[in-house]
C-alpha cells in the first residue's frame, strides 16, 4: 500500500470518526430537549390539576370529588368482577344456573331411585353423566323382581 494510499484512509476514518462523535453530541442534545419538554409537561399537568382541585374546593368540592372518585373506582371493580366471572364461566364450559332457580339434572331424580340402582351404574353416573338411553333404563329395577323358589311358575 502506498504511502498516499495510508494517508487518504487515515483521513477518511479521521473524518468518519467526527461525523460519528457529531451524530452522538446531536443525539445527545435531542434526547435533552426531550427530556427537558417532558418535564415542562408534566409541570403543566400538575398546574393545571393544582388549579381544578382549587376550582374544585370552591365549589365544595373535595368530598364531592373523592365521592366521585370512590364511586367510579367501585364500578370498574365491579366491572372487572363480572369479566371474571364471565370469563370463569366460559372457560369452565358450562351454563352458570341461577341459584335455587332449577335442579341440576342429578337432582331431579328422586334418591329413591338412585338407591334401586346398581353400584357400578351410580360411580358410572357420576364419571360420565346420565345419557338419554340409560335415563329411560333407570326407571327399570336392575334386579329381578323376588319370587319364593318354592311357588310353582
Amino acid at each position: 500500500m502506498s504511502r498516499e494510499a495510508r494517508k487518504a484512509r487515515r483521513g477518511e476514518e479521521r473524518e468518519a470518526k467526527e461525523r460519528q462523535k457529531a451524530e452522538e453530541l446531536r443525539r445527545r442534545e435531542e434526547e435533552k430537549h426531550h427530556r427537558l419538554a417532558e418535564r415542562a409537561a408534566a409541570k403543566e399537568r400538575e398546574e393545571a390539576d393544582r388549579a381544578e382541585r382549587k376550582a374544585a374546593k370552591r365549589q365544595g368540592g373535595r368530598a364531592q370529588r373523592r365521592q366521585e372518585e370512590q364511586t367510579r373506582r367501585r364500578e370498574e371493580q365491579e366491572a372487572k368482577e363480572a369479566l371474571r366471572a364471565q370469563e370463569k364461566a366460559a372457560r369452565a364450559g358450562k351454563r352458570r344456573r341461577p341459584e335455587k332457580s332449577e335442579p341440576a339434572e342429578n337432582e331431579k331424580r328422586p334418591q329413591k331411585e338412585r338407591a334401586r340402582l346398581a353400584p357400578d351404574i351410580l360411580s358410572r353416573i357420576g364419571q360420565y353423566g346420565v345419557a338419554a338411553d340409560e335415563r329411560r333404563d333407570a326407571d327399570a329395577p336392575t334386579e329381578p323382581p323376588f319370587t319364593d323358589p318354592n311357588e310353582p311358575l
